[in-house]
């Protein structure tokens, strides 16, 4: 079942090179050019990852403008339940995807069905959490000088095409968690995956596609930040950017974004805090697990310890 369900993303070499979604259909990149995806584990190739063109990504950006319009004026109670249906596909594969996302970026299994479970039940919180979302009424005699004789009406709606680029530590729940809100209040979603987790990120795209997002409406562009990236965040047909990963990078983005709303996870700052009643065995368990699970490759990794002298 797993197989004929993403027999559209991958050629049939081997290991496959995986195609990039131009809203309508997964194509061959006219670019002949590709990034091996290696396994931390064994250093085994998993696939390759197309390198798109500029002109591919132009034609994504304008598809991803017309779907969009449709889109949104799509009713909001049809695009909570694509969302579920997507949620539910990832149940549903979640053994697949478990042993794809454990191999692909070195996670445990025990890590890697965690990030799956914790997907498919993200997307389900947005799906519900979208629908008690509320306009405001502003009356203008708040402001002094003026009577009751008007009111403001204030309704979110959908900024248009969003970029979201994901980072390599989570490249399921970290692309969903950008994906599924944008989705649900009516956005386009030009999603760049990371190069290693990008397989991963894949597969989550033909979920999102095959849950029933319309044509354009979810696309998937291929290719590292090298030979990409500064295409896309200047791209005058984004609308906002998304992004999670390193300060650095997020502070090159924010540069060449232009005046674009930005949406940026970065590196945390993440000591913990020993005091001296605390249970040293504890504290000392839950730093090794806080400091090393998946090698430390969390912004929420644990980076240092303080405590006060009678603690030390």
């Amino acid at each position: 079942m797993p197989e004929e369900f993403f027999i559209p993303i991958r050629n049939t070499a081997t290991p496959p090179a995986y195609r990039y979604f131009n809203g309508k259909e997964w194509a061959e990149s006219t670019s002949g050019k590709s990034v091996e995806v290696r396994s931390p584990i064994d250093d085994s190739v998993v696939g390759a990852l197309q390198v798109v063109t500029t002109q591919e990504i132009d034609a994504v950006m304008a598809a991803s403008k017309i779907g969009q319009r449709a889109w949104e004026a799509t009713p909001l109670n049809q695009r909570v339940k694509v969302m579920h249906l997507a949620a539910d596909w990832v149940r549903h594969f979640e053994e697949y995807l478990t042993t794809l996302l454990a191999k692909e970026i070195g996670k445990t299994m025990e890590e890697a069905k965690s990030e799956i479970k914790r997907t498919a039940d993200l997307i389900d919180y947005y799906a519900d959490e979208v629908q008690s979302i509320r306009g405001e009424t502003l009356d203008s005699d708040n402001f002094p000088g003026y009577d009751k004789g008007r009111i403001g009406l204030v309704e979110r709606v959908a900024w248009g095409t969003v970029l979201a680029i994901a980072p390599f530590n989570y490249p399921v729940n970290l692309s969903a968690s950008k994906i599924a809100p944008a989705l649900l209040m009516g956005n386009s979603v030009v999603f760049k995956p990371p190069t290693q987790g990008g397989i991963s990120g894949v597969h989550l795209t033909q979920i999102f596609a095959k849950a029933g997002v319309p044509a354009g409406v979810i696309t998937c562009v291929t290719g590292t930040g090298v030979d990409i990236g500064d295409y896309l965040v200047s791209h005058p047909l984004v609308d906002v950017i998304t992004f999670t990963g390193s300060s650095d990078t997020g502070e090159a983005i924010a540069h060449k974004a232009g005046m674009k709303p930005l949406v940026f996870e970065c590196g945390g700052n993440n000591p913990a805090i020993v005091l001296p009643d605390a249970d040293m065995n504890l504290a000392a368990r839950e730093i090794i697990k806080g400091s090393f699970s998946y090698a430390g490759q969390r912004c929420t990794a644990i980076k240092y310890v303080l405590g006060l002298q009678e603690t030390i």
